[in-house]
């Protein structure tokens, strides 16, 4: 069993532990061209004070005025929380996996864009900010010396997101993937000298920068792998109980189809995250892939069994169902001595 805080190694790193298993039992385990701490005095040396100065000035800019996406809470937040938290599992299954596929040839982006566009999307759809942001985890390797090592390389970088226009998806799509690009490219800020540097007062019942936060794991370390002949390794998450933030959504890579889970915090919500578990992927059905140039607004987070509960279980009517002529023509046939109006005394 290998059990290592983030503080030591990221999710990356797990696949390249596998690959050094591998090569371990073959013996052919090849010398590391650098380790973390030289990647570590490179980051140092990188950063200068004016280097530090542009991109600053680059997520000023593109910070600005957007506040943090949001879900409503089903409590109120409390001042100081306490970072409990449980997760909802889910399976996006073939057929929806082959819809986001779908979504990428046609418009000519990753899945990555693709799903953190449906959450932006059923997000607004919760709290009606359009022009928000949200947290994204990267993986902080922008140099191809240091995909081979093991280490504290991932972070996370704000993305804001503007779909207030009602764009198209296609061009939502790709307005989020420029903002992704954008943000990659300035990404080596540390997140401390971003929130000193933004001027954020510090507020000790929330992350300063976001409240949700959107990762995909580039590789799938999810099934069996075989190190040597006759033993197999299967990594495996263990839940802790805990949420760092308001809602993280974590997608996988699985053999022929996308899953992961909702991590949420308790002290927020209870069955409100079911539904976004339920509806987060909804954007990128078969029904909004065949047509990426609709409106956003046209886009339902309903599915065929929703869509039937909301327009006839629910609209069902209820009391008296007879028009109003109807009831004064049966009170008259059936009291025709009665008054029908009495008027009191006045002007």
């Amino acid at each position: 069993m290998w059990i290592a805080h983030h503080a030591i190694a990221d999710g990356f790193s797990i696949a390249v532990l596998l690959d050094e298993l591998r090569a371990g039992y073959r013996r052919e385990l090849p010398a590391l061209p650098l380790q973390f701490a030289d990647f570590a005095e490179w980051q140092r040396e990188r950063l200068t004070e004016s280097r530090l100065t542009q991109l600053v000035d680059f997520w000023r800019k593109h910070l600005a005025g957007a506040p943090p996406a949001t879900l409503p809470t089903d409590h109120p937040r409390p001042g100081v929380p306490s970072f409990r938290g449980a997760a909802l599992p889910f399976d996006l299954g073939p057929q929806l996996t082959a819809g986001i596929g779908e979504v990428c040839q046609r418009v000519g982006v990753t899945p990555f864009v693709v799903l953190l566009t449906a959450l932006h999307i059923v997000l607004t759809r919760y709290n009606g900010e359009h022009d928000a942001v949200l947290g994204v985890a990267v993986a902080g390797r922008e140099r191809s010396e240091v995909e081979p090592l093991i280490g504290p390389f991932a972070g996370t970088i704000p993305v804001r997101i503007d779909a207030s226009a009602d764009p198209t998806l296609a061009d939502l799509l790709a307005v989020v993937s420029s903002s992704v690009l954008d943000g990659l490219s300035h990404q080596e800020i540390p997140f401390g000298h971003l929130v000193r540097s933004l001027g954020k007062a510090r507020d000790a019942s929330r992350n300063p920068l976001y409240d949700v936060l959107f990762s995909m794991d580039a590789l799938d370390t999810t099934g069996e792998t075989q190190v040597a002949p006759g033993l197999t390794v299967q990594p495996s998450g263990l839940p802790n109980g805990t949420a760092r933030l308001d809602l993280q959504l974590t997608v996988e890579q699985r053999a022929g189809s996308l899953g992961g889970r909702l991590d949420y915090s308790t002290d927020l919500y209870e069955n409100r995250t079911r539904k976004v578990s339920s509806t987060h992927s909804r954007p990128c059905s078969p029904r909004s892939s065949a047509d990426p140039e609709r409106p956003l607004s046209t886009v339902s987070l309903l599915d065929a069994a929703g869509r039937a509960r909301t327009l006839d279980e629910w609209h069902q009517p209820t009391g008296v169902t007879s028009k109003f002529l109807d009831v004064f023509t049966e009170m008259v046939l059936s009291e025709p001595d009665r008054a029908a109006v009495t008027r009191t005394a006045g002007p």
